[in-house]
């Protein structure tokens, strides 16, 4: 393990931020963080003490995973948690590896890569933070919060893993955990005396990091002087339905009306446990009760803001649908009596302060009634005052939401935020009734607008999808229909009636509801989803794997959609349909890996199983049974490239471009996860790193087309008028010079992606920070963020422009230019930012060097840069290193070696010690150590 210290600027660095973190700690939200982490801090004590664990149920342990903090990047925790974690490892395989990692009494590297290689689903994050939570004292949180802060402080000195993709071994866990100690140990005189209080810290930081970005939007939106804003509002006022439908008021207050009939506060006093407890199962039909109060607060009164993604704990007293025992805090309770007495106590409660506050319209009173420990849940709290009092609570639960609302919707800086939901809930009711015009809102509908409006929102269901999926669909529970459905080329649902003309999904909810009024909901939600993926988001060219339940589920169908929907009535199952080109009818199951079985267990009709990532899995499976070549020459609607007309030397899967690129596999894969996500990625880092030439491989990887890739480097003089459009002169022999608007590169690339939507296009920026990015790419600032709106530009009032969804965009950034100072927080917030730094493992020289039959010796040449870049990193930084493509040359020998170093690296070195001649020898001495033979002195290869 190699020892890493910190120096002495590093350590200023942290004084300072540690004096700030000793000053916010007694704020507020700084005692409001601590004792969140301390609540899971108990919480995970307790849960996985030895004696619980041994006892723990799958319900028990299923719920643990989805409070985790690592669980908040899974989309569908309970997806995630069944089908990731449970189903594939099971409980006693997870519970046995839990209590070997943590009461274990080997040495805990060899128990970490134990618990790693028996148990899958499980990565850093959410091991190390079980860890720390149970031992604060001896194991660090590693997760996005201390990575991303580290690197904004300049202390990312961590394995390269650890930053980029969640494998990290015990051993690099380890190093980790020694890292942090060291900056544990230089904060502890300003109250971080263990792990959790660190993590604490890192929280406050990456906030700050966070803000930046947010507050510099909010400045651009200027609150309510924002003509964005004012926009959005005046349109919202007008048109309900402009970020899309959603339920009206009217329908709202409808489900509202018959929830506090139902439920009416009057009678909450003798509401029963069984009419409370979500959870109960009918003994004689085997169905959930639907009707009980927790069940009908969470999923039926729409338009009330969402309390879902958490667990049933949330309500204090909840049954395990199994066994149907009651699920209660048993170290405070005796029974579970005891337990609905104290929840049914505090509903009265909040009704209770509810009430009080429609009068007085007191909300720090309030607030002190309702904040701090019950055992409901705050955001179940919150809802029941919206649900009881709509016109004076917003329909708003999250006390995080409505502070990102406040600051990056309204520009409300940090420090004029309260604390706690109650009260920010307030001050977005402030801003509300100081608004001409919202002051005439509804609370549903400023709460609507606000959701809709944030810059941060999620893309509207109906944005058609861009890229192929694989798709599993059933036909019909036992299989009855799967004969049919081979033998007629198609798949297929077994709904009909439903109008396909409806383009929003939660207008199709309604739709669904008035054919099947007596449907519960959870069955609705699950219908109505499986339908809309069935019409409106399968394409053409997807794959589709039919399971052959027949055959006992050892063999499954293969093959790609061929047609639009269309009404066959085959088949009770598959009384809608879509035409299938059917590539192989009985592929075995053991064909395919086992994360594809895995993902065909799953019980629905129609399931969407993944992205790139399974087609690559599923064509390289489908290899071994003779139909790869029909997938590759397939071309339906232009969905599948023709691979006969692609040039040679584009890699076509991603293991050719990580043989390309001398980079791995994991590493490539999660590029093409972020610039999916955002669409737009910057890689940055040092000269001679090969941003550009993987940015052009990469790209011809994505898009299988070199014709779909344009690149173009950003420099001084270059303009709007030549990226996006301007007035330029036509010069004619017989009308002589005249002048018109003309498209420039973007225009003209955008052009190519909406006449071909079936097809990626991307846009390589070289050098991008090279030029006034502000200037040149002008009103595109709002587009790179709002890909699914359209806005007029500078020489085009009168038409509108957007950017298509399969155009992205790849910029180059070299770190050690100070020009990057200026590229604005409104720009970096638009863009992925890929860090690109010197092979220091020697794993891509080498492996150049080998396939390229360079006789010198690599390690050797490694050495050399790794000190070189060891006193750069020392006493400038680590952007200001070197990279290893300078040594990549074909046919490299001594000679070129000294041509290199003479004359690329010794100017760059020169560059960066301006004036500092003693530093230019001290690195010229690690290269002629290299040499031989070496120059006869060093005036030779310097210009001192």
């Amino acid at each position: 393990m190699t020892e890493v210290k910190l120096t002495s600027e590093q350590i200023d660095i942290l004084k300072i931020n540690g004096e700030k973190y000793r000053n916010w700690i007694d704020t507020d939200i700084g005692k409001n963080d601590l004792q969140e982490h301390r609540e899971h801090e108990h919480y995970f004590k307790e849960k996985l003490s030895r004696e619980n664990l041994k006892n723990m149920t799958n319900d028990e342990l299923s719920a643990i995973w989805k409070k985790s903090w690592a669980s908040n990047m899974w989309s569908n925790k309970d997806w995630y948690v069944k089908n990731r974690l449970i189903d594939p490892n099971g409980i006693d395989k997870i519970k046995d590896g839990l209590d070997l990692l943590i009461y274990g009494t080997n040495d805990f590297v060899t128990r970490y890569d134990k618990f790693r290689e028996d148990v899958s689903g499980f990565g850093v994050a959410i091991i190390s933070e079980v860890l720390n939570m149970i031992f604060p004292d001896k194991f660090c949180l590693w997760n996005d919060k201390p990575k991303k802060v580290l690197q904004f402080l300049g202390l990312n000195a961590l394995p390269d893993n650890l930053y980029r993709y969640n494998t990290a071994t015990g051993q690099e866990y380890l190093q980790c955990i020694n890292y942090l100690s060291m900056i544990k140990n230089e904060l502890s005189q300003f109250g971080v005396n263990d792990f959790i209080t660190l993590d604490v810290f890192f929280w406050r930081l990456f906030d700050e990091i966070e803000r930046h970005s947010d507050q510099k939007h909010s400045q651009e939106m200027g609150g309510f002087t924002s003509a964005d804003l004012e926009k959005w509002i005046v349109s919202f006022d007008k048109d309900r339905n402009i970020f899309g439908n959603h339920i009206s008021e009217e329908d709202a207050m409808k489900l509202q009306s018959r929830f506090v009939s139902d439920f009416h506060p009057d009678k909450i006093s003798e509401m029963s446990l069984d009419d409370y407890a979500v959870g109960k199962i009918d003994p004689d039909t085997g169905q959930t009760d639907y009707g009980t109060f927790s069940y009908r607060l969470e999923y039926e009164i729409e338009g009330f803001g969402g309390i879902g993604g958490t667990p049933a704990t949330k309500f204090g007293i909840y049954r395990n649908k199994k066994t149907q025992e009651f699920i209660y805090d048993k170290s405070k309770f005796e029974s579970a009596e005891r337990a609905y007495d104290a929840v049914r106590s505090e509903i009265m409660l909040i009704l209770q302060a509810g009430k009080q506050f429609t009068v007085n319209k007191d909300w720090t009173m309030l607030a002190q009634k309702l904040e701090g420990r019950f055992n409901i849940y705050r955001h179940v709290r919150s809802k029941i005052l919206a649900v009881y009092y709509p016109t004076d609570f917003l329909q708003m639960h999250s006390a995080k939401d409505a502070e990102r609302f406040l600051g990056s919707l309204f520009g409300s800086p940090r420090e004029q935020i309260p604390s706690g939901l109650f009260l920010k809930q307030a001050k977005l009711l402030e801003l509300k009734n100081a608004h001409p015009i919202m002051k005439q809102w509804s609370n549903i509908d400023f709460s609507t607008f606000i959701w809709r409006a944030a810059p941060s929102k999620e893309m509207n269901e109906t944005q058609p999808l861009d890229e192929e999926s694989v798709w599993l669909v059933r036909a019909g529970r036992k299989g009855t229909g799967e004969q049919i459905a081979l033998e007629n080329n198609v798949v297929g649902i077994g709904y009909e009636g439903f109008d396909r003309s409806i383009k929003d999904i939660k207008t199709f909810k309604q739709h669904y509801r008035t054919l099947h009024p007596n449907h519960k909901p959870g069955s609705v939600n699950k219908s109505v989803r499986q339908i809309w993926d069935f019409l409106h988001k399968m394409k053409i060219g997807d794959f589709v794997m039919l399971p052959l339940l027949a055959r006992n589920s050892e063999f499954v169908a293969v093959g790609t959609i061929d047609g639009e929907c269309q009404d066959t009535k085959l088949h009770p199952e598959l009384t809608v349909t879509r035409p299938v080109k059917w590539l192989k009818k009985d592929v075995p199951k053991s064909t395919f890996d086992d994360d594809l079985v895995k993902s065909l267990g799953y019980r629905g009709t129609i399931y969407q199983l993944g992205g790139s990532a399974m087609i690559r899995g599923l064509r390289e499976s489908l290899k071994n049974v003779g139909v790869i070549d029909t997938i590759l020459e397939q071309n339906v609607n232009g969905s599948t490239p023709k691979i006969e007309h692609l040039d040679a030397s584009i890699p076509f899967l991603i293991e050719d471009l990580a043989k390309t690129t001398y980079l791995s596999i994991e590493f490539l894969t999660e590029i093409e996860a972020l610039l999916k996500e955002k669409r737009q990625v910057i890689f940055y880092g040092p000269p001679g790193t090969s941003k550009t030439y993987v940015a052009r491989k990469f790209s011809e990887y994505f898009t299988q087309k070199a014709d779909n890739v344009e690149i173009i480097q950003f420099h001084q003089s270059y303009s709007y008028e030549d990226f996006v459009e301007g007035i330029k002169p036509n010069i004619s022999i017989t009308a002589g010079i005249e002048f018109s608007r003309q498209p420039g590169l973007f225009k003209n690339l955008v052009r190519k992606c909406i006449d071909n939507p079936k097809e990626r296009f991307v846009l390589i920026i070289d050098e991008i920070n090279r030029g006034n990015i502000s200037k040149i790419i002008g009103e595109l600032i709002y587009l790179l963020e709002y890909r699914n709106e359209a806005i007029s530009l500078t020489y085009s009032p009168g038409e509108k422009f957007y950017i298509p969804s399969n155009l992205y965009i790849i910029g180059t950034m070299n770190s050690a230019d100070r020009s990057i100072a200026f590229v604005d927080y409104a720009l970096r917030r638009r863009f992925y930012f890929i860090d690109f730094y010197p092979d220091s493992t020697g794993r891509i020289i080498s492996k150049w060097f080998k396939d390229n039959r360079i006789k010198l010796d690599a390690s050797t040449i490694l050495d050399m840069l790794n000190q070189i870049n060891q006193k750069i990193r020392d006493q400038l930084g680590k952007e200001y290193q070197i990279g290893h493509s300078y040594f990549m040359v074909k046919d490299l020998n001594i000679d070129k070696l000294k041509m290199i170093i003479k004359y690329a690296i010794v100017p760059l070195i020169e560059q960066y010690y301006f004036g500092k001649e003693k530093s230019v020898r001290e690195i010229m001495e690690v290269c002629n150590n290299v040499l031989n033979p070496p120059p006869t002195n060093l005036d030779g290869l310097t210009n001192d």
